[in-house]
């Protein structure tokens, strides 16, 4: 699928998800659908906001998202905040739609993005036979195939390349890929321990390891933050685990991941660092893969 042909190390990509609060039904009807799909075009408008791939379940929705101006936290409070105001005034029912905060995954490589952008369109296999994949209406796959008009605010070309034959894009997407064991289907890391998350975060930051489990002062603060952050968020421990590890509660441990998803939008230093480490996570993650094929 066109791999190495677009470098990620100075962009801002993300894979953002969310679901309904108590894994409630966020979509009711095609019209919720529409009016969701009406408001991902407001956030391309307003904040620059760029929309690769995506697909509308029951319960939740995924995005692909290039946000080049660092804008993605406020384009999603605004598109969470307007589309739960639309449901809940058209469904007569009070109180909070989504889950909290939404998710965000950075996209640091070609192939992350590929295997995203893959995982975002497989979603609907959970309900429809590989052969009506493509057909699934509320998804990009069909844009991405040349099946359906672009909507202006949905971006093509990267997703699937034009020198990309729609089929070869379609048997990519339904196939079952070999890499789909070796790194969780959102790109997320396996097969790394929270010592190696530490030890990468020391080395980027040019500090001890040791310093950075103990210290909560000037630089270290925030590598300890790096730390915590991705440790919780790529399932590499769990929050007691963490909080045992870092002297610290599972809820400070819970506190201080939470500062760095805000950090990790809106912090230039913080998202070089972020992205450099993840890098360097998901090199160690493939090397052993292969090395153990």
């Amino acid at each position: 699928m066109g791999r190495g042909r677009r470098d990620l190390s100075t962009s801002t990509w993300f894979h953002v998800n969310n679901r309904g609060s108590d894994r409630q039904d966020i979509f009711s009807a095609d019209h919720d659908r529409l009016a969701f799909e009406s408001l991902l075009g407001d956030i391309d408008e307003r904040f620059a906001v760029e929309l690769h791939a995506y697909v509308l379940m029951s319960n939740h929705f995924h995005l692909l998202l290039h946000d080049p101006m660092g804008e993605l936290s406020c384009a999603m409070q605004y598109l969470s905040a307007k589309y739960a105001t639309t449901y809940n005034r058209r469904t007569s029912r009070d109180g909070p739609l989504l889950t909290g905060r939404f998710r965000s995954t950075p996209v640091v490589d070609d192939a992350q993005l590929c295997v995203t952008a893959r995982y975002i369109h497989r979603n609907p296999l959970a309900f429809v036979p590989k052969s009506a994949l493509a057909a699934y209406r509320w998804s990009s796959l069909p844009v991405v195939l040349g099946r359906r008009t672009v909507p202006p605010w949905l971006q093509v070309g990267v997703v699937r390349t034009t020198s990309e034959d729609a089929d070869d894009h379609l048997r990519f997407v339904v196939t079952d890929q070999p890499s789909d064991g070796r790194v969780a289907a959102d790109g997320r890391i396996r097969a790394v321990s929270l010592d190696d998350v530490v030890r990468m975060v020391a080395l980027v930051g040019g500090r001890q390891a040791a310093d950075i489990r103990t210290s909560r002062a000037g630089d270290l603060a925030r590598l300890r933050m790096l730390a915590v952050t991705i440790a919780l968020d790529e399932r590499v421990v769990d929050p007691l685990g963490l909080a045992s590890e870092f002297g610290l509660d599972p809820q400070s441990a819970r506190r201080l991941a939470r500062r760095g998803r805000v950090a990790r939008t809106d912090d230039p230093l913080f998202i070089r660092l972020h992205h450099t480490v993840l890098r360097q996570l998901r090199d160690l993650e493939h090397g052993r893969s292969s090395a153990a094929a």
